[in-house]
């Protein structure tokens, strides 16, 4: 399911983001970058998205915020073990459902494929970047090369 956003994933700067299987932390895929880190799970139920008192709902199925806040906290303590300090956030793509413009909701972000890349790439720089990229190598991102003749062969 995480494969469709891969595409998107790509849209990264390759020289600044990496992105890494989610598995050990519960989620989709994991992005390390020179913005923060971000741990991505996709949520595939259809509908339209209600937020009322702080909870999200697609159709009738209720999405669990705090299991996403959780699993960003996570991956801050593995980043802060590797003594890579950076701002870690979740993120929720809804791959179906009608959830109109990106929301923020009590620090999880809900926001659908064509959105990604946008919500991570467009802020301040805080992590120097030979520190996420050793992070992000930490985690079993690859490495792709910026330069496209790089990518060819």
């Amino acid at each position: 399911m995480a494969d469709e956003l891969l595409p998107e994933l790509d849209r990264l700067d390759a020289w600044s983001f990496w992105v890494a299987p989610g598995k050990e932390f519960g989620v989709d895929r994991i992005v390390i970058g020179t913005t923060a880190s971000f741990v991505v799970t996709v949520v595939s139920d259809e509908g339209y998205m209600k937020v009322s008192l702080g909870r999200v709902k697609i159709g009738n199925e209720a999405i669990s915020l705090s299991g996403m806040r959780s699993k960003a906290r996570k991956l801050g303590s593995k980043l802060s073990s590797l003594e890579v300090p950076t701002q870690t956030e979740a993120i929720i793509c809804c791959t179906n459902a009608t959830i109109g413009t990106p929301k923020n909701v009590k620090g999880v972000w809900v926001v659908r494929p064509n959105d990604i890349a946008r919500i991570i790439a467009h802020r301040p720089s805080p992590v120097p970047r030979a520190a996420a990229k050793k992070a992000a190598q930490a985690l079993g991102a690859k490495i792709r090369s910026a330069r496209p003749e790089a990518r060819e062969g």
